[in-house]
């Protein structure tokens, strides 16, 4: 590490500190406890760092690395750079200096392949060759004579690439090159304060090998404005770890990029990653939902015959999934952020759009081979994502046919109070909406893959909202008002109040404390203080009663969670009153 860091500022020469030296010495004087068995033999590779030179000279050795090197540089300069006279010098020099370290050899490579194929004579390269530091990282390190090789025109779009692709995790990967140029100018058109580059941008869809001539274009570009540190072109990511680590140096980041002009906060990347995405699904022809007929007559026939899930023998694209994922997520950081404003709500109302419009050709041709109108309904949510299969004793498992319902159930206030407020929207679907926005539901995307599972919670803000255009909170879904209700069929107050008792998230604090302001804003609203409802069994179930009310499940919540004492005591206080509120005047 010692090859990657220097000075003392946050880059401390870790391989010279003293507590990773010290342990260095531990594990040399561990592993030397063997030499004295005769039944233990043990192979060690390391750097030669001066520890392990000191430790173990005296044991037979093997320096692997030399020769590795000089097979790499050989075949590397051969293939890219044919011209290169007296290779051998090249390589020679090249495994001198690189100190037994790969990491460092890939980049040099690759300047003098691009040199040489630039028309740099051999004095010319040698010469760069020579001036070319023995470490990675900190100022005077490749890392930043690499960035220093930028033009000072092309660092604002290097900026801004670096900051989309440093903000983003495992969950928006993979990262495709043309993604990345379609975040990198931001979500508006140039000198434009209203308009947005994704409802301006045309549907065309391309596939991958149809789109070689830009991608190709766009990988030229990636290496000119960010110097080699960023790579690839279906992945976009950091050629490794330690230059990740190296443009995460806030002194150096500054440095780099004194006057440059990048995105200016938060929101700002994030709604350009959001636009990004969105531009993405117009143009990928390998998102959209093809065709074919042994599928359809399957989707088909499972539609006459009510099947609870239709469209599981549709084949669904796993490109279409990680790009709307994506999407989806970045909506909801932007959510939680409080962001309102008519750009967010363009974004997902163009999101929702180019998600119909890769399922419009798919729908068509089952229309026509059908003569089904009614198909046309079908949105990009159903076909996209699924119910949990995992049935829980608080879950309804309530279908999501259109994009509001899916922005209800992972609490996209923003976007779902744009869409509500002053709409008159029909009371059924409203109640509806209600539902979906204080029980615990789980979707998964139909792609089966790591971080698939979109789950919803109580959401007190979604819910006022609700109550506020007049939805009824002690109403069923269909405005059915049964005395007693069943399991499967509770109004959207019984069923908050029985998320309580089977809360997959026991444990956690943003679950309970979301519970809690719902239950109080039902209240406030007029939620029946004495409803009953018959409880589902639970083999966990330490309260075996099976009717529930709200003063027995409040009772039971605080037997489970006694750190909200205070808030519990609150409900049960507001319960009282309305009670009271209730009972006939004397």
């Amino acid at each position: 590490m010692d090859l990657i860091y220097d000075g003392n500022n946050e880059d401390e020469a870790w391989g010279r500190s003293t507590w990773i030296t010290c342990g260095h010495i531990e594990i040399a004087d561990f592993l030397l406890q063997f030499r004295n068995r005769s039944n233990v033999k043990v192979c060690i590779s390391s750097r030669e760092l001066t520890v392990f030179e000191q430790k173990f000279h005296n044991f037979s050795r093997l320096q692997v690395h030399e020769e590795s090197i000089r097979h790499y540089c050989e075949g590397r300069l051969t293939d890219e750079a044919p011209e290169l006279l007296d290779c051998s010098d090249f390589v020679s020099s090249i495994t001198g200096k690189s100190r037994g370290v790969f990491l460092w050899v890939r980049p040099v490579i690759d300047m003098l392949a691009d040199g040489s194929n630039d028309g740099n004579s051999k004095e010319e390269l040698l010469k760069t060759l020579d001036s070319l530091p023995s470490k990675l990282g900190g100022r005077g390190g490749l890392y930043m004579r690499m960035m220093e090789n930028i033009k000072r025109q092309y660092l604002p779009e290097s900026k801004r690439l670096f900051q989309l692709v440093k903000g983003l995790d495992d969950f928006y990967r993979p990262l495709d090159i043309i993604t990345l140029f379609l975040a990198e100018p931001g979500h508006l058109e140039a000198d434009s304060k209203q308009n947005l580059r994704a409802q301006n941008d045309k549907f065309l869809l391309k596939s991958w090998e149809e789109s070689r001539p830009q991608w190709k274009v766009l990988h030229r570009c990636l290496k000119s404005r960010c110097g080699g540190l960023l790579e690839g072109n279906e992945n976009v990511q950091f050629m490794h770890q330690t230059a990740k680590e190296f443009m995460s140096r806030k002194y150096l980041w500054n440095e780099i990029f004194r006057n440059s002009a990048g995105f200016v906060g938060e929101s700002d990347l994030d709604l350009a990653l959001l636009s990004g995405f969105v531009r993405r699904l117009k143009c990928c022809r390998e998102a959209a939902i093809r065709s074919d007929t042994q599928q359809d007559l399957q989707v088909l026939k499972r539609l006459e015959n009510g099947n609870p899930d239709p469209y599981v023998a549709l084949h669904i694209p796993s490109r279409g999934c990680e790009l709307l994922r994506s999407a989806v997520g970045c909506a909801g950081l932007l959510a939680r952020s409080f962001i309102h404003s008519d750009h967010y709500v363009g974004l997902l109302d163009e999101l929702d759009n180019a998600g119909d419009r890769l399922i419009r050709d798919w729908k068509e041709g089952l229309i026509m081979s059908s003569g089904r109108s009614h198909i046309a309904d079908i949105s990009w949510v159903e076909l996209f994502l699924r119910p949990s299969e995992q049935k829980k004793p608080n879950s309804d498992n309530f279908t999501f046919k259109n994009f509001l319902e899916l922005a209800i159930l992972i609490d996209l206030l923003p976007y779902a109070e744009a869409k509500i407020r002053g709409k008159d929207i029909p009371r059924p679907q409203l109640q509806s909406l209600l539902l979906r926005a204080t029980r615990f539901q789980e979707l998964k995307w139909r792609v089966e893959r790591q971080f698939q599972i979109i789950r919803g919670t109580p959401s007190a803000e979604l819910s006022k909202m609700l109550l506020q255009e007049g939805v009824d909170p002690n109403c069923r879904d269909g405005e059915s008002n049964s005395a007693m209700a069943s399991e499967g069929d509770l109004t959207a107050w019984a069923g908050l109040l029985q998320d309580g008792l089977f809360s997959p998230f026991s444990g956690q604090r943003f679950f309970w404390e979301g519970w809690i302001s719902t239950v109080k804003v039902f209240l406030e609203y007029g939620a029946d203080p004495t409803v009953q409802w018959h409880r589902p069994h639970s083999t966990k179930d330490r309260h075996p009663k099976k009717i529930a009310m709200p003063d027995t499940v409040i009772s039971a919540v605080l037997v489970e969670q006694p750190q909200y004492k205070k808030d519990l005591a609150d409900i049960m206080e507001l319960l009282s009153t309305a009670k009271a509120k209730q009972a006939p005047a004397e």
